[in-house]
């Protein structure tokens, strides 16, 4: 038979497992909590940071839009126009030999198709890397929701917690009745 001594000493060892087995879920959830803390700050960071660059690039896209129309404005002759062609491309004038000996440009419809090319080019790549941006955006908001999705719910906790202490009281019992 057992006494009464070593039914004390065995009952404080399962306390003790018992009470280990708690601080380590506890530790487990709390470090869980700790990290999917940390991700959602770097994801949120990173998303201002990306929501700061579209407004900058937006910025520029429309600094340099006006500036193309302002030179637009100021082209009137076709001498202008052909001063002006190399600002906005570098392609030929496909000029053309005149009957007085000189050359003969379509410059003023040559550039104003090009100011529109070039217009609709700065704007393609601001919202090219637009979309990149918010595509990243996106990416990391579904890490910050696969983050916060990793966080067990309190329910599920206290039910995890109530069964390790049912298998702890189960132990116990079994140890001082069935010794």
């Amino acid at each position: 038979m057992i006494t009464n001594y070593v039914k004390t000493h065995i009952f404080y060892v399962a306390l003790i497992a018992m009470g280990l087995l708690f601080v380590r879920s506890y530790m487990a959830e709390h470090d869980q909590r700790v990290l999917a803390d940390a991700t959602v700050k770097a994801a949120q960071t990173q998303v201002q940071t990306l929501q700061a660059q579209i407004v900058t690039e937006q910025a520029q896209a429309a600094q340099t839009i006006a500036a193309v129309k302002a030179k637009v404005v100021l082209v009137k002759t076709p001498a202008q126009a052909v001063a002006a062609i190399p600002d906005m491309s570098s392609l030929p004038l496909n000029s053309r030999p005149a009957p007085d000996g000189g050359v003969t440009v379509d410059a003023l419809p040559l550039y104003t198709e090009l100011a529109q090319c070039k217009i609709d080019a700065v704007s393609l790549n601001a919202c090219t890397q637009q979309s990149a941006q918010k595509d990243q955006i996106i990416a990391q908001q579904v890490t910050e929701i696969k983050a916060l999705k990793k966080k067990p719910s309190f329910l599920h906790r206290v039910v995890g917690t109530l069964k390790n202490v049912g298998i702890g009281i189960g132990i116990g019992a079994l140890l001082v009745h069935g010794l």
